[in-house]
């Protein structure tokens, strides 16, 4: 029968074992920063939501297309540019512009652009959303014309984007 004197050393020496051994502790979740960035999102498209795009050409307004977008980040600016995608270019129509208002909304005038469209078939009109600024008007393939904004100390900041389109028709 076991003493005491080597009971006590004994159990001592087979818990610090089992709490070694058998229990693991989860290192804690990284909580999110507060100064995190959110992507922003369109919400719509305007005159109709997204899809195809019948041109009503006789609208004495002109012919206007619209985004709505939200961002979580309400100090956010957001900016919409609308594309032409062209094989695997994304062909710069109309110059970004800065979402205003409550919802953040934007209107591109695209009359002028029905000729240039008539001539394509099936052409598919993207409006991409970004809460960073675009690049210039150039493309590369496959890439809307972002620029990797960088901070003060040359570090690149997080920049998100949404995208959608227009299927066009009735630019005859």
């Amino acid at each position: 029968m076991p003493s005491l004197r080597t009971t006590v050393p004994r159990t001592l020496l087979t818990a610090l074992t089992i709490y070694s051994v058998g229990c693991i502790v989860p290192t804690p979740l990284e909580a999110e920063r507060l100064n995190a960035n959110h992507p922003p999102l369109i919400v719509k498209g305007t005159p109709s939501d997204f899809g195809i795009l019948t041109v009503n050409k006789s609208d004495p307004n002109g012919w206007t297309v619209g985004v709505v977008a939200s961002d979580e980040d309400e100090g956010d600016t957001l900016y919409a540019r609308m594309t032409l995608k062209n094989g695997d270019l994304f062909q710069t129509l109309i110059d970004p512009i800065i979402l205003t208002g409550s919802p953040r909304e934007g209107r591109f005038p695209m009359n002028t652009y029905c000729p240039f469209l008539k001539d394509i078939p099936d052409p598919l009109v993207y409006v991409f959303v970004t809460d960073g600024k675009f690049a210039s008007h150039t493309s590369q393939p496959g890439k809307p014309g972002f620029l990797a904004a960088k901070d003060a100390a040359g570090n690149p900041l997080s920049q998100f984007y949404d995208s959608n389109f227009w299927l066009v028709k009735g630019c005859q």
